[in-house]
C-alpha cells in the first residue's frame, strides 16, 4: 500500500511540474510535395502535455490551412498528434524530436495515413517560450478499389507556447 501512495505522490507532482501549454503559430507547408502542388501556409493551435519532463505529447486543436484558391478548416478530427522527445540540454534552447503517425478514414472510401519525423528547439521567453521545427511527412493514401499513393513533403513550423494553469 505504501508503495501506490508513493507512486501517486511521485505521479502528482510530476503533473503539477511540467503541466500543459497552448501552442499558437503558423506553418508553410508542402515544401517539394508532389509534382503539380504548390507550398500554402496554415495557421495551427495545439495543446501541449508532458508527463515527463522529456516526453511531450501534442494534440491539435485548430487547423486552417490556405492552399491555393482555397481555404481548409479541420477542429479536433484529422487535426492530429505527435511525440515530442525533449533533449535535456544545460542551455536556454531545448531541443527536441518530433514523432508522429495520424490516421484518417473518410466516408469509408480511403484511408489515409502520415508519418512524420523532425526536428525542433523551444527557447523561453519570459512566461512564454517560442518555438521552431520542421518535419519530413510520408503520405500513404489508399482509394477503395483503386491502388494506392505515396508522396513525401517538408514543412516548416513557429510559434509561441502559453503555459496554461490548472
Amino acid at each position: 500500500m505504501k508503495k501506490l501512495l508513493a507512486i501517486a505522490m511521485v505521479a502528482g507532482m510530476l503533473s503539477g511540474l511540467y503541466g500543459a501549454s497552448l501552442g499558437l503559430g503558423a506553418r508553410y507547408d508542402n515544401i517539394a510535395g508532389p509534382e503539380g502542388t504548390d507550398p500554402f501556409f496554415g495557421i495551427r493551435a495545439d495543446m501541449l502535455v508532458k508527463p515527463w519532463p522529456v516526453i511531450g505529447l501534442r494534440m491539435g486543436l485548430v487547423q486552417i490551412d490556405f492552399p491555393e484558391d482555397a481555404s481548409l478548416y479541420f477542429i479536433g478530427t484529422g487535426v492530429g498528434a505527435d511525440i515530442l522527445v525533449f533533449i535535456p540540454l544545460q542551455a536556454m534552447v531545448s531541443p527536441y524530436l518530433v514523432t508522429g503517425i495520424w490516421y484518417k478514414s473518410l466516408q469509408e472510401s480511403y484511408s489515409d495515413i502520415i508519418l512524420k519525423a523532425g526536428l525542433g528547439a523551444e527557447v523561453p521567453f519570459g512566461p512564454l517560450s517560442g518555438y521552431l521545427e520542421g518535419t519530413f511527412n510520408l503520405d500513404a493514401l489508399t482509394p477503395e478499389g483503386m491502388d494506392g499513393t505515396t508522396d513525401t513533403w517538408f514543412d516548416v513550423q513557429g510559434g509561441i507556447r502559453i503555459p496554461l494553469k490548472f
